[in-house]
């Protein structure tokens, strides 16, 4: 805290003290190269220019709170500049009359301060120099209005920013939160028709929930996992749901081991794969086909899920609160980016592609 207290004083010390050398060595070197140089350059680095080194620090204060005010054009605002700018003007032109009584001058400027009192060389610096000297601290508040506009801009960025990634974080966990019981109702659900004719069969898919649904619901699990957990999590899926389908369901997957450890939505296949299910096999008279495949396409990350089913013009496909929760966090986490579209495939059936940027889980794109 002392040290950000201290930080402006020492800027406003380093400015001014470089500033006024420069302007005192190029006015010495033009003007004044047959006088000694410690004379003049002492006048123009601290009489001239030495009074801003104690007045900017609390000249950029009073900016930065006139920054904050919210009334900019009426007269309270209007009122608190000129106040400011007055009373740094003033002060800036007594404590130069001071300097011109103290710092050794020679020439004409020696001898005119050997015939005047401090009050009447007071006088004159607050006649002759207000105007110009007004000027200069209406730039030096200017600045300092701008500076603090801008670190309050990008506060207020910064601010939003925040905001909305933690709004994002809480509609990813809210959509998760409706998507998680979904899941668990419809493996429930499947459980339940096996129970009423294989009661052996229910008993293998209950041990297999219990271990899907400590995955699925893993407090460890982020909204990105790698395309490889999402997989091996489906696989559970799949292992519960070919008790309940038999030699109905038929499953490939075809994904090359290059694409395993890009990153997607935590569970967006199985919503996709529940789909082909209801929608695709069990409107099949007999045995069908479940296709999962991934391909790289460009910069993105394909993720196909088809079935032989009826298709969409046969009523196969039907968007539910998995499909669309699905879609609203792919929205959430890719904005544009991302997609998921349902389509006829070739041949017949439905077509589920899940497009993402493909990126590697340890967090770089993947080239």
């Amino acid at each position: 805290m002392r040290r950000r207290s201290v930080l402006p004083w020492l800027w406003s010390l380093a400015f001014w003290l470089g500033f006024g050398t420069l302007l005192g060595l190029h006015e010495h070197a033009v003007w004044m190269a047959d006088r000694p140089l410690w004379p003049a350059l002492a006048w123009q680095v601290l009489g001239q220019w030495g009074p801003f080194i104690p007045l900017t620090p609390p000249l950029f204060a009073a900016g930065a709170a006139l920054a904050r005010r919210a009334d900019r054009r009426r007269l309270p605002f209007l009122l608190a500049c000129a106040g400011a700018l007055l009373t740094a003007t003033f002060l800036h032109l007594t404590i130069r009359s001071l300097l011109w009584r103290a710092l050794p001058i020679e020439g004409d400027a020696a001898e005119r301060r050997a015939r005047m009192s401090w009050a009447a060389a007071w006088l004159q610096e607050e006649v002759r120099g207000f105007p110009w000297q007004l000027l200069q601290y209406v730039a030096v508040l200017g600045v300092a209005v701008g500076l603090a506009e801008r670190r309050a801009a990008e506060a207020r960025a910064r601010e939003e920013a925040e905001l909305r990634r933690r709004l994002g974080e809480a509609q990813l966990e809210a959509l998760r939160g409706r998507l998680q019981p979904h899941f668990l109702f419809n493996t429930l659900h499947a459980v339940g028709v096996v129970a009423r004719t294989d009661p052996e069969a229910c008993s293998r898919m209950l041990t297999l929930l219990g271990d899907l649904l400590r995955s699925a619901l893993d407090e460890r699990r982020g909204p990105l996992v790698p395309l490889r957990q999402e997989l091996d999590l489906l696989g559970r899926y799949l292992d519960l749901q070919r008790i309940r389908f038999s030699d109905r369901l038929s499953v490939t997957v075809d994904v090359p081991a290059d694409l395993m450890d890009a990153e997607v939505p935590d569970l967006s296949l199985q919503p996709l794969v529940e789909n082909a299910l209801r929608h695709g096999i069990e409107r099949r008279a007999g045995a069908g086909t479940v296709r999962v495949e991934a391909r790289r396409t460009g910069d993105a990350l394909e993720v196909r899920v088809l079935d032989d089913g009826p298709g969409p013009d046969g009523g196969g496909t039907r968007e539910g609160i998995g499909l669309s929760n699905t879609r609203a966090r792919i929205e959430a986490l890719f904005g544009a980016a991302g997609a998921l579209t349902l389509a006829p495939a070739e041949g017949g059936g439905t077509e589920a592609l899940l497009r993402v940027p493909l990126r590697s889980a340890d967090g770089g794109a993947r080239a």
